[in-house]
């Protein structure tokens, strides 16, 4: 049974082999014999086969650009299109400028110490009893009331410049043609929330610098007598007005000669003044009686309120303890609660939270969908690259394997004729090899032949004579 079927086999490739031998694409040439007919025939199969391979190769491996429009689409496709195609997707939008607060809010969480009863006016006016004259001239509590309504007025100042920035944010329009990608939109969001609070930021310091500048160039004492105090001189009935000075850790500083002195705010235990007679003279002497009694951490007094308040940080206020210790001392202290924490440090000085603004976080609200509503692109057109399209391939054989064939029918008689030309050339040229060296041969015999006989005869003569 195997070997039918394998003599079946053969017989059926021997009969395609045979019928594949008998091809003649140009039987009707009458000037061209049958040899040359099938000679031309298999010039014409093999070079159509080659330019096949090649047209089939070249379109395979050809790049073709494919554009696709999608009318309408939804953010959802949207979304699904700007990461198959970032490149190339292009969707326009119908409305080109949108208000910002229409895509971006924002809701500031402010410090603590903003929002806290430090600052409420309650605790001030409790504070603001306080009888100054009663307490040493460097005793935290002649300026504690000072410090806080300072703090009360740059909160309110903040708040009050960054609803006027934002107002002003809200009402800027955010342009654009084109719907922007997720990531390219996030992006932009990122660029104008970076911007806006380099601007408020800048604006504030500014304020602060200035007001700064306007305290030290107009020489604004302070009524607490922070950088200079009146003295008195019983004796002589005189007054006089020396700076004051302030000791750091290294060295004595004078608001003479520094307007920015500060140091430890402390409280004081003071009995008064009071006049005596000196041991030594009858001159009367001004005299008192001092005791340091508790340290503030972080709180510093100096030359003026505003600038030793900038250089104090609130890490007492965050401690329950420190706050009972100065509840014994201020007793509108009793009224507080210990600030919560925030992303500040404890010991960050208030100079530093006025240049972040107090805000403990903006809280921006970036809304996509509301930006890609608004825009509301009526088509999304993309292109992508493709190779080894079928399509493309059948098309391009088609339209190329016409005048290939034409070409190839039109010089496949004329290589077949230069084929039997160079064969007869070198026929020709073996024929004459071969006439020329049966000559040789025949002329080299002759002249065998005639040096034999001279040879013989030249013997003989030799001997008979």
């Amino acid at each position: 049974m195997a070997e039918t079927i394998a003599h079946d086999r053969m017989n059926r490739f021997k009969q395609l082999r045979d019928y594949i031998r008998k091809i003649n694409f140009f039987n009707d040439a009458e000037t061209t014999s049958v040899i040359d007919q099938l000679f031309a025939t298999r010039i014409v199969i093999f070079l159509m086969t080659i330019a096949l391979i090649i047209i089939i190769t070249w379109a395979s491996l050809t790049i073709q650009t494919h554009s696709v429009t999608i009318p309408s689409p939804s953010e959802t496709i949207f979304k699904q299109l700007s990461v198959r195609y970032p490149n190339t997707l292009s969707c326009r939008c119908t409305q080109t400028s949108i208000h910002h607060h229409q895509f971006l809010s924002f809701d500031p969480q402010y410090h603590p110490i903003c929002t806290s009863q430090f600052i409420s006016h309650l605790f001030i006016s409790a504070l603001s009893k306080i009888n100054i004259s009663d307490y040493y001239i460097s005793d935290y509590r002649i300026i504690v009331s000072s410090h806080f309504q300072l703090l009360k007025l740059l909160c309110e100042t903040v708040k009050q410049m960054i609803d006027d920035s934002l107002f002003i944010f809200d009402s800027k329009y955010f342009t654009t043609t084109q719907v922007l990608s997720i990531e390219k939109f996030e992006a932009q969001i990122n660029q104008l929330i970076k911007q806006l609070k380099s601007t408020t930021m800048t604006d504030m310091k500014h304020t602060s610098d200035y007001l700064g500048l306007i305290i030290f160039q107009n020489g604004i004492y302070s009524a607490l007598q922070t950088k200079y105090r009146i003295q008195y001189t019983p004796n002589s009935n005189t007054y006089s007005q020396p700076s004051n000075e302030y000791n750091t850790l290294i060295t004595t500083c004078s608001c003479e000669t520094n307007a920015a002195c500060v140091s430890q705010a402390e409280l004081y235990y003071f009995q008064g003044y009071f006049l005596g007679n000196s041991s030594t003279a009858d001159r009367i002497k001004l005299m008192y009686f001092l005791g340091r009694i508790f340290s503030i951490p972080g709180m510093m007094v100096g030359c003026s309120p505003y600038s030793s308040l900038l250089q104090s940080s609130l890490q007492c206020f965050y401690d329950q303890s420190c706050i009972q210790q100065m509840q014994t001392f201020i007793h509108g202290f009793s009224l507080l609660s210990p600030l919560s924490s925030s992303h500040f440090q404890p010991d960050a000085t208030i100079e530093n939270l006025l240049n972040e603004l107090f805000i403990d976080s903006w809280n921006e609200k970036r809304n996509f969908s509301a930006y890609f509503d608004i825009c509301s692109p009526l088509s999304c057109t993309y292109t992508y690259d493709r190779r080894f399209n079928l399509l493309h391939i059948i098309v391009t054989i088609i339209s190329l394997f016409g005048g290939v064939q034409m070409t190839v029918f039109f010089i496949a008689p004329f290589i077949v004729k230069i084929i039997r030309r160079c064969q007869k050339c070198k026929r020709q040229c073996n024929r004459s090899d071969n006439l020329s060296t049966e000559t040789e041969l025949e002329t080299n015999s002759n002249q065998s032949k005639f040096l034999f006989l001279y040879g013989y005869r030249f013997l003989v003569e030799e001997f008979v004579l």
